[in-house]
């Protein structure tokens, strides 16, 4: 049931992704433009702070679903001058899921990412029926391959996946409840800090969503925003 959910999570919000992608590759194009056009900048890629660095994008189909170079993270990469990796996978959610473990989550990712073993993830994915090619064809490789201990940025961007399946904010018991959206994001960053104490985390506030009527959710609508 889990596996169908993750699954159906993906198919569901496609239209919603293709309305909002257009919309954060303008909206980041012009941070940078105007940043650094502020600060005198001639050539973006050639003279930003970020130019050289090595940036890796963990999150949901919001960055997943478009790859190559109709990714943000292309685009963030022309932009910046910075080495972008793009580590995202499609369905995926910041909290756990319980009983189930979803070894695409973040704590799951985070936990992957120290060890920088990333057998558990793809033992998962191959367990599953109908996801999309780039699972095994480009992500997984791309997270084995990467050497953790060069990268400069790692920014996280989940949460829609979380508001549509209903997940509860905190535990104010257990303050790294993964099953949780902000105890599952204390923890991979708490656990992510101790391994790379030089990493900096960028944390990417999940985009809005609603139900109409309770009911009927943004994505079944044509996407809202």
């Amino acid at each position: 049931m889990k596996k169908r959910q993750l699954i159906d999570r993906y198919k569901k919000s496609a239209i919603f992704r293709k309305s909002i992608l257009g919309s954060m590759i303008i909206g980041l194009t012009i941070v940078f433009l105007v940043f650094y056009h502020f600060r005198g900048q001639d050539k973006i890629n050639q003279q930003s702070c970020f130019a050289g660095k090595n940036i890796v994008s963990v999150g949901d189909s919001i960055f997943a679903y478009n790859q190559g170079d109709t990714s943000i993270s292309y685009h963030l990469s022309k932009l910046s001058g910075a080495i972008c990796y793009n580590c995202a996978f499609g369905g995926a959610m910041l909290s756990d899921e319980g009983e189930i473990p979803n070894y695409i989550s973040f704590p799951h990712i985070a936990d992957c990412i120290c060890k920088q073993d990333f057998s558990d993830i793809e033992q998962y994915v191959d367990s599953l029926e109908g996801v999309p090619e780039y699972f095994t064809a480009s992500t997984i490789p791309l997270l084995k391959k990467i050497d953790f201990d060069t990268i400069d940025i790692l920014t996280v961007e989940y949460g829609t996946n979380d508001y549509n399946a209903g997940k509860r904010i905190d535990n104010e018991v257990d303050k790294y409840d993964t099953e949780t959206v902000c105890g599952a994001l204390r923890y991979g960053i708490k656990e992510l800090n101790q391994r790379y104490p030089g990493l900096d985390i960028i944390v990417i506030t999940p985009i809005w969503r609603y139900y109409a009527n309770g009911v009927q959710c943004d994505s079944d609508r044509g996407g809202v925003v």
